[in-house]
């Protein structure tokens, strides 16, 4: 790798790429539908000479003339590699220092929202990744793209057809999306997750507006950010396309973005090679500023992400309503391949507050390859929510997550050392998250060191893959305490142990027999106490859950006994059968919005952590004219009334 390349790469020095290709052929007069990238063939002066410009303006990289040399819009005019052999050669005889291969979208959708599938568009960019290779290019620069799902079969063909470095751009709209919904922090975190040298903005446009932008990214990633953006926005004088913002006022705002620490800067429409002057004196003698990224583990869809701070408390819902086990309707809609069934569980688990949904198709009488393939496709197309695919089947799982818009979680590995060795590279090779499960070949340990022994493993095998903590969870299996109640401490003390000992892990914590798995930082270790309305004594660690509910009603009195995490679940599924019946029935009558009031203003008082998650349901009771007149006020509030289930403070 050239040293330049290097150090750029690395964050050591600044790399400016040169500035726009299609404003330079209109002013020599390129005609209106014709293809800019055959004039490698049929005018190859006339591409030297602007490449030649942009090199004494300053410009350390060149990017060839082939943004759109791929096999659907060429049609057979000329070939691939005919048009990138031609391109790298006439940016090598202006004097390049380093030449970028071109690589924009291909210019149909993709699969659910177009007719292109993923391979096919896979093998459109492995056809154009090899021939720039066999040109002589120096690096890619994937630019100008919408579709994270496009972007990453360019990136894959780009990396396992060729050893070449990788930069990605992305274009935004002017709310801040791209045009199919992806934000800039999902495209940095999805970006970065598949290994890609350098991403960032290009085109759309302005510099002032981009700047907004890439400063949201540089609080993801620590990758080599670019910007490469419009002169501001074009119009059209004297039947001439024009850009308004000019040379100076570009170098000044890109100073800006050197001051914010973008290390990679070039121009897109609109700019020449005076913009490019300008920046090339903007970055003398600088070199990109250092800067550290708070530390998370990230989960993204093509238009969501789920972040979890290490050094916070935050908490995300997995959904596992689709799951064939024990679900006689799922199963028969799996092998009728009936996949809508999946997908209205899936919005309907987004509509009740999941942040993930959990996809398993594993039944023993399908093609589970194909079937946990097509549901990713289905689910992503349909829900804006990240996925967890979960199967036991690496090349399903392989097949699923290559063609995922994000970065999805893999359920699971264990301390098995054929399944790690099986999973890990999968997980390696596409960005993906992994949930480790603390078994082995011995089965679930009955210690928390045992437990901590395997993670560990875990981690040192994920690592050794280059899979980094903040891409783990740990999963040390909650049991049912109905079985062994001594399980349930050995579960706290691994979870501690495993947190405070390995950092950087995201305990994920299933909650059996509920809607919801809830991934959860693990509480601060506490001293058990016996409760004095328990039989038993039981740890008080006061966990902090996302909207669990059960499949039983409340009682209308909440017989609230038992320590403060039995209190807690049934006050939680009181409140559930509230909102879903509110939602059943829109405007109950009064009597029992008194009901649903009751219960609500009870779960508040007992536990104050609570009034977040009851927040919607004020909010909907605060618009409805029995509500209003039945809701108890924060001036007014219920006397205490102490009986032996009241949950009302005694006076």
């Amino acid at each position: 790798m050239d040293t330049l390349l290097h150090k750029a790469i690395s964050g050591d020095c600044h790399l400016l790429f040169d500035g726009g290709m299609g404003t330079m052929l209109q002013a020599a007069g390129l005609a209106a539908g014709e293809l800019p990238e055959l004039l490698c063939l049929t005018n190859p002066e006339h591409i030297e000479a602007i490449h030649r410009a942009y090199v004494e303006a300053g410009s350390d990289v060149i990017t060839t003339n082939t943004f759109g040399a791929n096999r659907l819009k060429l049609d057979g005019r000329a070939t691939v590699d005919e048009v990138y052999a031609a391109a790298v050669s006439c940016a090598r005889a202006a004097g390049a220092h380093l030449v970028a291969a071109d690589i924009g979208p291909l210019g149909a959708l993709l699969r659910p929202l177009g007719t292109l599938s993923f391979d096919e568009a896979y093998d459109a960019f492995a056809e154009q990744a090899r021939a720039a290779s066999d040109a002589g290019a120096d690096l890619f620069i994937i630019e100008t793209m919408t579709d994270v799902l496009e972007v990453k079969a360019a990136i894959l063909a780009c990396r396992e057809n060729t050893g070449l470095p990788i930069f990605v751009t992305m274009t935004f709209e002017a709310d801040g999306r791209t045009f199919l919904g992806t934000s800039p922090e999902v495209a940095a975190v999805t970006l970065d997750a598949l290994g890609v040298d350098a991403l960032g903005i290009n085109c759309s446009q302005g510099p002032h507006e981009l700047r907004a932008l890439a400063q949201r990214m540089l609080a993801v990633t620590e990758k080599p950010l670019i910007v490469q953006a419009n002169a501001g926005l074009p119009h059209v004088e004297h039947d001439c396309t024009v850009f308004d913002i000019g040379p100076e006022e570009y170098a000044a705002a890109v100073r800006g973005m050197v001051d914010d620490g973008i290390g990679i800067l070039g121009g897109c429409c609109g700019t020449d090679p005076r913009h490019i002057a300008l920046i090339a004196d903007v970055l003398r003698g600088r070199t990109p500023r250092k800067r550290e990224v708070p530390q998370a583990f990230t989960v993204t869809s093509a238009q969501a992400l789920i972040s979890l701070p290490t050094e916070s408390r935050a908490i995300a819902v997995i959904g596992e309503r689709i799951n064939p086990t024990g679900k006689k309707r799922l199963k028969e809609a799996l092998r009728t391949r009936d996949f809508d069934y999946l997908v209205s569980e899936g919005i309907a688990q987004q509509e009740q507050g999941a942040d993930i949904l959990d996809v398993n198709v594993g039944l023993p009488d399908i093609d589970e390859v194909d079937a946990l393939q097509v549901a990713g496709e289905r689910l992503s197309g349909a829900v804006t929510l990240p996925l967890q695919f979960d199967s036991t089947v690496p090349a399903a799982l392989e097949a699923a997550v290559r063609r995922y818009p994000g970065k999805p979680i893999i359920n699971s590995v264990n301390g098995k050392q054929e399944v790690l060795d099986e999973i890990l590279p999968i997980a390696a090779r596409y960005g993906a998250n992994v949930i480790g499960l603390t078994l082995d070949e011995a089965g679930i340990p009955t210690t928390a060191e045992q437990r901590f022994e395997i993670a560990t493993r875990i981690v040192g095998e994920a690592e050794r893959h280059g899979i980094p903590r903040t891409r783990l969870l740990i999963d040390c299996l909650a049991m049912t305490v109905s079985t062994d109640q001594r399980q349930a401490l050995e579960t706290l003390r691994a979870i501690s142990m495993v947190k405070e000992r390995l950092g950087g892990q995201v305990h994920a914590r299933r909650v059996e027999r509920q809607l919801w798995t809830a991934a959860a930082a693990p509480a601060q270790r506490r001293v058990p106490r016996r409760c004095p309305r328990s039989r038993t004594g039981h740890p008080d660690p006061q966990p902090r859950l996302g909207s669990l509910h059960g499949r039983r009603a409340h009682l209308p009195r909440p017989q609230w006994r038992g320590c403060r995490r039995t209190r807690l679940h049934r006050a939680l599924r009181g409140m559930a059968r509230s909102i879903r019946e509110v939602r059943r029935q829109g405007h109950p009558f009064a009597g029992r919005y008194r009901l649903h009031t009751r219960r609500w203003e009870c779960a508040e008082r007992a536990f104050p952590e609570l009034r977040a998650v009851n927040r919607p349901f004020r909010a909907h009771r605060a618009q409805t004219r029995d509500g209003r007149a039945h809701t108890r006020t924060a001036e007014h509030p219920p006397p205490a009334r102490p009986h032996r289930c009241s949950p009302y403070p005694r006076p």
